[in-house]
């Protein structure tokens, strides 16, 4: 169950991370 809630978090902050390069550098893409 820990585990699993480690890889959730990591996710979420990945998803954050790619969300916010995309709002800021949209010419990255």
């Amino acid at each position: 169950m820990a585990k699993m809630g480690k890889m959730g978090k990591m996710k979420l902050a990945e998803i954050l991370v790619i969300g916010w390069n995309l709002r800021n550098f949209p010419d990255l893409l």
